[in-house]
C-alpha cells in the first residue's frame, strides 16, 4: 500500500470509546424493545417482513458487538493476516446491515403503491442497478488497497481508504433519496382527498420515514466524511462503529412501531402477509408481459381495508 497511514494515539482511543458507546446503544435499544418484539414479532406469522427484521435485529447485535469488541483492542492478535480476514468481515457486514433493513423499506414503498406489477418491476430494477453500483465500488476497495491491511496497532487492524471510496456512499444516499419520493408519492396518490389520509397510520408512516431517511442522510453523508477526510487514519473506521448502529436502530423502529399500532385497520401483519402473497403472485407472472390495468396485482386503497386473514 503506498498511501501513508496517519496514527495518533488520541484518534486510536476516540474510535475506541465510540465503538463501545454504539455497541452500548444497541444492547441498550435491544433490552427496551425486547417485550414489543415478542408481542408483535415473535407471535406474528412468519412473513417477508418478520424474516428480514430478525435476520437484521439480531446479525447487527452480533456483528456490532464482535466490531466493538476488536476496535477495543481486546481480540488480543498482532496478524497482518488476520487484518486482511476483519477487513474482508467489516466488508460483508456493512453491506448486510444497510440492505436488510433497506429491503423492508423498500417492500413497504411497493405496498404503499398498491402492490401492482409496475411498481414492483420499476422498484426491483432499480435496487438491481444500486446493488451492483455498490458491489461494484466494493470490488473497486478491495482493488485498490482496502483489504490490504496495514500492521495491527495497540491490537486493533488499521488500513487506508482508497481515493473515491466515498461515492459508495453517494450511491446509499441516492437510493434512499429515490425511496422517500416513491412513498411520499405513494401515500399522496393512495389517500388523496381521503379523510384516511390523516388518520395515526398514515402520520405514522411519514414520520418513521422521514426518521429514517434522516438518518439514512448523516449515515451517507458521516461516512463520506469519514472516507474521505480521515481515510489516511484510524478515524475513517467511524462510519461503522457510529452512524451503522444508528441506521440499525432506525430501522427496527420503523418496523417495531408499525406493528404495535392496535388503531389501524390494516396492521403490520396484514401488510406483511400482502407482501408475501403479492411476491408469490408476482413469480407467476413473466416480466416481459404487457402491464396494464388488468395486470395490477394489488389495490392501491389498501389501507382502507383489511386483508382476508
Amino acid at each position: 500500500m503506498s498511501a501513508v497511514f496517519h496514527l495518533s494515539i488520541s484518534e486510536l482511543f476516540t474510535l475506541k470509546y465510540v465503538a463501545f458507546s454504539s455497541a452500548s446503544l444497541l444492547v441498550y435499544d435491544y433490552l427496551i424493545t425486547l417485550p414489543p418484539e415478542v408481542e408483535y414479532i415473535w407471535k406474528a406469522p412468519w412473513t417477508a417482513v418478520k424474516t428480514g427484521f430478525l435476520i437484521n435485529r439480531y446479525g447487527n447485535l452480533v456483528g456490532q458487538i464482535v466490531i466493538a469488541y476488536e476496535q477495543m483492542g481486546l481480540l488480543s492478535h498482532s496478524s497482518q493476516k488476520f487484518c486482511v480476514g476483519w477487513f474482508l468481515y467489516c466488508t460483508f457486514f456493512m453491506l448486510f446491515s444497510g440492505e436488510s433493513i433497506r429491503l423492508i423499506v423498500i417492500m413497504r414503498a411497493w405496498v404503499i403503491w398498491g402492490c401492482t406489477y409496475r411498481a414492483g418491476v420499476w422498484l426491483f430494477t432499480l435496487y438491481l442497478i444500486y446493488l451492483f453500483t455498490v458491489v461494484g465500488i466494493a470490488c473497486y476497495l478491495w482493488e485498490h488497497g482496502y483489504g490490504s491491511a496495514l500492521p495491527p496497532v495497540d491490537g486493533v487492524c488499521v488500513t487506508v481508504i482508497p481515493p473515491y471510496s466515498w461515492l459508495l456512499w453517494f450511491a446509499v444516499l441516492l437510493i434512499d433519496s429515490i425511496v422517500l419520493v416513491v412513498v411520499y408519492n405513494g401515500l399522496c396518490r393512495t389517500f388523496k382527498g381521503s379523510r384516511a389520509g390523516t388518520s395515526p397510520f398514515i402520520r405514522l408512516l411519514v414520520r418513521d420515514a422521514i426518521l429514517f431517511y434522516a438518518t439514512s442522510l448523516f449515515n451517507s453523508v458521516f461516512s463520506m466524511i469519514c472516507w474521505s477526510a480521515f481515510r489516511q487514519d484510524s478515524r475513517n473506521f467511524l462510519q461503522l462503529v457510529l452512524s451503522v448502529p444508528l441506521l440499525s436502530v432506525a430501522g427496527q423502529r420503523l418496523v417495531l412501531n408499525l406493528r404495535s399500532l392496535r388503531t389501524n385497520p390494516w396492521t403490520s401483519r396484514d401488510v406483511s402477509r400482502m407482501i408475501d402473497q403479492e411476491l408469490a403472485a408476482m413469480g407467476n407472472m413473466r416480466f416481459w408481459d404487457p402491464v396494464d390495468g388488468s395486470s395490477e396485482i394489488g389495490t392501491t386503497d389498501f389501507a382502507l381495508e383489511t386483508v382476508d386473514r
